[in-house]
């Protein structure tokens, strides 16, 4: 069994902003057509739409699965860490390390461990998708449409923003 720390089933994204849907639904169809993306992981984002946040990250389950799976991997990694940096500092450390083992143990596994955590949280946030959020959210907001494609890994992305570049007011991403 694979563990991964992001667990969704497209964490990349491409988004291009249009002036109206005539453009977004070409630039969609584009997609199909071109980069043989697949028509369910393209969502088209009108202006005022109910569904913004579904269109914008559909995998909530993914994203539920990314929470847990980075804690868990993370923090019991951050107490690794921590516990062999504990057991070096009690071979080798200066005396009050050595002379209070348990203590030691016991420091550096939950200073690991809540390192381990910090940095799960902050894989959770996906920092990485923001700017294509705040685009998407900006551009909903004057009336624009939005085309967001979900995609794999870089050479996906890498397709997708050749395809939306030259059609588009702008184009984002996230991998």
């Amino acid at each position: 069994m694979e563990a991964n720390v992001i667990d969704e089933k497209h964490p990349a994204k491409v988004a291009a902003i249009f002036n109206n849907e005539a453009e977004a639904k070409r630039a969609k169809q584009d997609l199909i057509n071109e980069g043989k993306f697949a028509s369910n992981l393209i969502n088209i984002v009108k202006p005022e739409d109910s569904d913004l946040s579904k269109k914008i990250e559909p995998d909530n389950r993914g994203i539920v699965r990314t929470l847990l799976n980075s804690h868990i991997i993370l923090g019991i990694g951050g107490l690794l860490v921590g516990l062999i940096a504990a057991a070096i500092l009690v071979a080798i450390g200066p005396a009050f390390t050595q002379s209070s083992p348990f203590g030691t143990y016991f420091a550096m596994g939950f200073v690991g461990s809540m390192l381990g955590m910090m940095l799960a949280g902050a894989v959770s946030l996906r920092p990485d998708h923001d700017p294509l959020i705040t685009k998407t959210i900006e551009a909903n907001e004057h009336n624009e449409w939005t085309v967001i494609v979900q995609t794999d890994d870089r050479e996906a992305v890498n397709l997708a923003k050749k395809i939306l570049k030259n059609k588009s007011q702008s184009v984002r991403e996230t991998i």
